[in-house]
């Protein structure tokens, strides 16, 4: 056996092996525990990471998604807004080439039926602040044309005296008609303004010369005549207007080009007197939600003039939409107050002009709804962290189990070297015996049965708590062993070197010990 332990001890080289541990296929090691411990906190974070950054991508992606939408409805509806009034606009258009329908018959309209046209547009619920038809008179005719119409205005219109052909006092700054001029001197022919309804709040307007101003109204009708296509004046201010930021627009109409009357030069253009507020009160009719517009006129050398602004508050019943009318705004100055909120631009045709029409929200109503996006987000990492909760604890719990497990382990095997097997499993069954007799006079306590027990402090079960276990062997072995030399050699050595060998000679008698079937009770030395 001597040389046995010798020789499982040394290999070739004859120095003194520390033996490799033999594990058993359940042996847990502490160093698994840690290691699981840190994989679980890694996990947890990285649970933690994914829903902060998920959460953070949805409410991200969804509040940009719920701008995207509140800035595409908002714009669907600005641009809505702005057909509407482009085709209330065309309304008027329709009318004015109506009108010249109408006073291109001659002679054969007669005043009656002008009037009762313009009844039938009023009773189509349009409002403008004058209709007429403006001939083209020549000196010879302007005699006849005074005298008839003398006669039919002084008879209509009682109290009024009728001055005749006049001219028209123009401010072309700032788009103001200042006042008449009468009598109208001699010119070889004029453009005066026939037939004009309403006539009461138009009486300065009748048989006004328009030809005779040079700078604003004259190169209208020429353009007008010669390119035959409705002309759009810039905004002007009428006499009878009493609102402060009310303004109006002429439309001259010269007709169609008929195929009847190939190359004919128009000899009479119907004229339009548009209020611009009355134009955007009429837009108001197919308005669905809360929005402001301002329309600005495009002039020839690149200036917006303000020409009206309106806000459309949509009722929540059937009562028509309420239109507030704003004050005078420039612009430059429309676009800075704006330029952090939602704002849509749009030119449309006019005409022989252009208007930019700029619609802004005026309420909070196409701001996005985030509380449904905010707690979505929310939620999502509420569950995150919730996951990674769940999971710490789980796998904390599962490291506790196998920490117990390892725990348990090493007991067992401190008890397997202290005790040989019979005397284990005596161990194990009176623990548990113990243990269920504990559970059971607990239980009694609890209901009053039997009085708390005092143990014997002198009784092997007092000082133990356990009965002691002892049974006779007539027959024990006891080796003495002596290592030669050793004091001398260990003396020369270091430490790690006197471990190793001691602990290689006891592994070989435990070895050595387990293969007889031999429990070694305990190695003094």
């Amino acid at each position: 056996d001597r040389d046995c332990c010798v020789d499982e001890a040394l290999d070739n080289s004859g120095s003194f092996q520390q033996p490799s541990s033999v594990e058993s296929p359940d042996h847990v090691d502490y160093g698994d525990i840690e290691a699981m411990t840190r994989r679980t906190k890694i996990f947890a974070i990285l649970v933690l990471l994914l829903g902060a950054s998920s959460s953070a991508a949805f409410l991200y992606f969804g509040l940009t998604n719920a701008e995207s939408e509140s800035n595409e409805r908002f714009e669907t509806r600005a641009r809505e807004l702005s057909q509407v009034v482009e085709t209330t606009w065309l309304e008027y258009e329709r009318i004015a080439a109506s009108a010249h329908e109408i006073c291109s018959r001659g002679n054969n309209t007669t005043r009656t039926e002008f009037q009762e046209f313009y009844e039938y547009l009023v009773a189509d619920g349009i409002e403008f602040q004058s209709i007429q038809c403006v001939p083209n008179v020549t000196n010879a005719e302007r005699a006849a044309h005074e005298k008839e119409a003398k006669e039919y205005w002084e008879a209509r219109v009682p109290g009024f005296h009728y001055p005749g052909f006049t001219g028209i006092i123009f401010d072309s700054k700032d788009g103001v008609v200042t006042g008449v001029e009468s009598p109208l001197r001699y010119h070889p022919f004029y453009f005066p303004i026939k037939y004009c309804e309403p006539p009461e709040t138009n009486l300065n307007a009748i048989d006004l010369d328009v030809y005779i101003d040079t700078v604003t109204f004259k190169p209208l009708l020429d353009y007008c005549i010669q390119h035959q296509k409705p002309v759009l004046s810039g905004r002007i201010k009428t006499v009878q207007e009493t609102e402060e930021h009310a303004y109006s627009v002429l439309v001259y109409h010269p007709g169609v080009p008929l195929s009847t009357q190939p190359g004919k030069i128009p000899n009479v253009l119907s004229s339009l007197v548009v209020r611009v507020p009355s134009l955007l009160q009429r837009a108001s009719r197919l308005q669905e939600e809360n929005l402001a517009v301002y329309l600005y006129d495009i002039r020839p050398d690149g200036r917006k003039e303000f020409l009206a602004a309106a806000e459309y508050r949509v009722q929540e019943t059937d009562a028509p939409t309420e239109v507030i009318f704003l004050q005078e705004d420039d612009y430059e100055s429309v676009l800075e107050n704006h330029a952090q909120r939602r704002l849509y631009e749009d030119i449309i045709p006019i005409a022989s002009g252009s208007w930019d029409v700029v619609v802004v929200p005026v309420d909070d109503a196409y701001n996005p709804d985030n509380k449904l996006v905010i707690f979505g987000g929310v939620m999502l990492f509420v569950a995150s962290v919730g996951i990674a909760i769940w999971m710490y604890t789980n796998m904390k719990r599962m490291v506790d189990v196998y920490r117990a497990k390892a725990e348990a382990e090493a007991e067992r095997t401190i008890v397997a070297n202290l005790f040989p097997e019979n005397v284990r499993e005596r161990l194990l069954r009176g623990t548990e015996a113990q243990n269920a007799i504990r559970k059971e006079n607990a239980k009694m306590r609890q209901f009053g049965a039997i009085k708390e027990a005092q143990d014997d402090p002198l009784s092997s079960e007092g000082l133990f708590g356990s009965k002691p276990i002892a049974d006779f062997h007539p027959e024990a072995t006891i080796l003495f062993a002596d290592l030669v030399g050793f004091t001398a050699w260990s003396s020369a050595r270091e430490p790690t070197q006197v471990f190793t060998l001691l602990e290689v000679l006891y592994s070989a008698f435990d070895r050595i010990a387990k293969r007889r079937r031999i429990f070694k009770v305990e190695t003094v030395g």
